[in-house]
């Protein structure tokens, strides 16, 4: 999910690396329903829920994010 990504010149480049192998860079999406999902995910643990981030190429660490948060990223899907 690009909207993920925080460095905003891997974002370009992953978008640019998608487009040109024709793959879709947004979503048609129920934002409630996968939000909904996301909550029941065994990731989840309450208040929170554990993503991979990648923030530089070859390197992705483990990242607690609220569900507010989370909830604002779903929302620019």
């Amino acid at each position: 999910m690009l909207a993920i990504l925080e460095d905003e010149a891997l974002k370009k480049r992953t978008r640019l690396i998608l487009e040109k192998m024709n793959c879709p860079t947004t979503i048609e999406c129920d934002r409630e329903s996968v939000y909904h999902y996301v909550l029941q995910d065994k990731k989840s643990n309450g208040e929170t829920i554990t993503i991979v981030q990648v923030n530089e190429l070859g390197h992705a660490e483990l990242n607690e994010k609220s569900f507010s948060d989370l909830e604002r990223l779903i929302k620019t899907l």
